[in-house]
């Protein structure tokens, strides 16, 4: 499916593909995470975007290694204003600043 998923131009029930991903995700390999989370805009519905943004803050809060492919897919998806500043808050979470000093 992952080598597909981002050919799939048509997906029959979209929110539940959307939710069986994000059920697998927290307990796939971390590269199988990486590819979930690319493919999520292609076939996330905008009703089903505050639960990914939900999920995958959580996910940044167990691990901000994934911080750029969750600013890449957010950033991928277009969020309603709402979500936009849920998704701009991302980068302000402890643990994710980067020290430049």
């Amino acid at each position: 499916m992952l080598q597909t998923g981002s050919r799939l131009e048509v997906v029959a029930d979209a929110a539940a593909l959307t939710a069986t991903m994000l059920e697998v995700l927290p307990v796939c390999s971390p590269s199988i995470q990486r590819q979930l989370i690319c493919i999520l805009p292609e076939v996330a519905q905008p009703q089903d975007h505050s639960l990914v943004l939900e999920q995958l803050q959580g996910l940044l809060e167990a691990d901000v290694t994934f911080m750029a492919p969750v600013v890449e897919c957010l950033g991928n998806m277009m969020l309603e204003p709402a979500l936009q500043v849920g998704a701009a808050s991302l980068a302000e979470q402890p643990g994710t600043r980067v020290d430049t000093e």
